[in-house]
């Protein structure tokens, strides 16, 4: 599968590529000042993206598996780069930074294995 990626960019910045690339999922990975990680997908009171959270829980259980001292939450939320994208998303909120800084490997290896999961299919929830 093509990859792509942008750095440093604002949210409808990184929407706006991922659409006109015809991503078939897009995933935003940021570093966090937070005590946890924390993988968001859309949802709102009248929607929930339900590829979005399967692929939310699918990573969430990928690292807690492979950096298990991390604390993983998932959780729906309404975040410009989710609502603007076309393709299922995720935001990947990274905490805490010194952890994270040191299993940078394990991390994106759990992602990756993840994500080639959740295209397995899509439908089921990790």
């Amino acid at each position: 599968h093509p990859l792509t990626t942008t750095v440093e960019s604002d949210a409808s910045t990184q929407a706006m590529t991922a659409n006109r690339f015809s991503a078939d999922v897009y995933v935003g990975i940021e570093d966090a000042d937070a005590a946890s990680c924390t993988i968001y997908f859309y949802e709102v009171p009248t929607f929930t993206s339900v590829g979005g959270r399967n692929l939310a829980h699918h990573i969430a259980s990928a690292l807690r598996v492979r950096v298990p001292e991390l604390s993983v939450h998932v959780q729906g939320v309404r975040h410009p780069v989710l609502r603007e994208t076309r393709m299922h998303a995720v935001l990947c909120s990274m905490g805490p930074s010194d952890v994270v800084a040191l299993k940078t490997n394990a991390l994106s290896t759990a992602i990756d294995q993840a994500l080639a999961t959740w295209l397995a299919d899509p439908t089921t929830e990790a």
